[in-house]
């Protein structure tokens, strides 16, 4: 098809190559249109008619499907069910049972793209892309991709990226991934040298070897808002749920749960790069190494992971470091509740090794602490330590001035791990905890003026002590 085309099958028409050749494939600068018409049966066999069994696409076409089912084509190269070089418009498709010998089984895309209300599942691929494959286009440069109130299921890759490779910049909102696989890193997603946004989306049972639901290397910056990451997990490395290297990631408003390593970091392992997490829960999550977390930091002087008003609670690790294992890392707690963490052996809270550095602030920490000599815990105030852990977290004043409290499980008096309000489970303090207005109205942080939740900080004539702030209906 070279000219404009629009096809109406009425969701009545099947259209089956039965192996022989593509079904569908334009060209040139065409805008082709394609409603309610399964597509099956396509093969795109030969090293040059090797892309798109499905539909195929050249040049600067454009290609929307609305309504379609693209079942069971395969291609020798990219894009078992389709592969555009222009432009393409998914809208309540369904893309399934596809396979690629090399990237994409399901999609591969040259230029931007939007697919909405599709679902994208069990497309298989030797290499990159089980479920779409994204290339930052030559020609035209950066392109970006939407990916909008849909499903990605049970999608494979034999290389990375269960369901989503990216090198282009994309946008996900509003979906869901679950069951992906890659037998290398990404469960569901692997980012390479791209910015990816996600919001209000859900990963779960994703899984490879490093990164169960995400894999970035490299990548310019990932940011997470509003996401649920619930047992993900890897095969035998690490990042249960996100496996990140040398790239920036910055998670609001994130809940981790159940995820799990085989070696470091249930929750989130992190090299190289910048991390920040805002109004988070990391629950339940366990690994060898790390229960939640694992930091290895960068001789550059920063912070490599900076928390705000989160929850750290009920992880395990099966060695050491049961919230998190930090080497050569710098992190900073403000107004954290880092508890209910255990490890088989030492730090059931943290664990710290080769000139790392903890500090805190306005925060709880009722477990254990290991820290070799060339490490340190630094207090910048007000924190609460549980008297009677197992290698008590001691924390040196920055400035001289002890204003850290050293409290019995009677004074600290944290509630169940529960939905108190917000988008994340929370523990409430009970009302007759000490971490209640511990803190002068002079003293409390000129920085965070809401608790996780998003409730006011300051409630009382002082601040708590901790992720959550007491409100007078609570």
């Amino acid at each position: 098809m070279t000219k404009d085309v629009s096809i109406d099958g009425l969701g009545l028409l099947t259209i089956d190559a039965e192996g022989r050749s593509r079904v569908f494939n334009a060209s040139e600068t065409a805008h082709v249109e394609l409603i309610g018409i399964n597509i099956t049966g396509g093969n795109a066999a030969t090293e040059s008619e090797g892309n798109g069994g499905g539909v195929h696409g050249s040049g600067d076409t454009v290609i929307t499907l609305r309504g379609c089912t693209v079942l069971g084509n395969t291609a020798l190269i990219y894009g078992g069910g389709i592969r555009t070089s222009g432009q393409l418009f998914l809208e309540d498709t369904t893309v399934t049972n596809n396979s690629a010998d090399r990237h994409g089984g399901g999609i591969a895309l040259w230029q931007g793209a939007v697919i909405s209300n599709s679902v994208v599942s069990d497309n298989v691929t030797v290499g990159r892309g089980g479920g779409v494959y994204i290339v930052l286009s030559p020609t035209y440069g950066s392109t970006p991709v939407t990916v909008r109130d849909s499903t990605l299921a049970r999608n494979q890759a034999g290389a990375t990226g269960g369901a989503i490779w990216t090198k282009d910049t994309l946008t996900i909102e509003g979906t869901t991934f679950e069951d992906n696989s890659a037998v290398e890193g990404g469960g569901a997603i692997r980012n390479v040298e791209a910015s990816v946004t996600i919001r209000e989306s859900h990963f779960e049972g994703n899984n490879a070897s490093a990164g169960g639901a995400i894999a970035n290397y490299r990548g310019i910056e990932t940011i997470i808002s509003g996401t649920r990451f619930v047992e993900n997990w890897t095969v035998d490395s690490s990042g249960g749920a996100i496996f990140t290297d040398a790239t920036t990631l910055d998670v609001v408003n994130g809940s981790f749960e159940g995820n799990r390593a085989s070696t470091g970091a249930g929750a989130v392992y992190s090299k190289n790069s910048a991390c920040t997490f805002t109004s988070s829960t990391f629950t339940g999550n366990e690994a060898n190494v790390g229960g939640a977390f694992r930091f290895y930091g960068n001789t550059v002087d920063r912070i490599d992971a900076l928390f705000r008003n989160c929850t750290i609670s009920g992880n395990r690790a099966n060695d050491i470091g049961g919230a998190s294992a930090d080497r050569s890392a710098t992190v900073q707690m403000h107004h954290t509740t880092v508890t209910g963490n255990t490890a088989a052996n030492q730090g059931a809270g943290i664990h710290q090794i080769q000139n790392s550095v903890l500090e805190a602030s306005y925060s709880v920490i009722d477990a254990g602490c290991y820290s070799e000599p060339d490490s340190l815990l630094v207090s910048l105030g007000y924190n609460a330590v549980l008297s009677t852990a197992t290698e008590q977290c001691v924390l040196t004043p920055v400035d001289g001035v002890n204003t850290d409290l050293i409290l019995s499980p009677e004074e600290m008096k944290l509630e169940a791990l529960a939905d108190t309000g917000g988008s994340t489970l929370t523990h409430l303090p009970s009302i007759d905890s000490v971490l209640i207005d511990a803190v002068s109205a002079a003293n409390c942080s000129p920085e965070i003026n809401e608790d996780q939740r998003g409730k006011p900080r300051n409630n009382g004539a002082s601040c708590d002590i901790g992720a959550v702030e007491l409100q007078d209906d609570d």
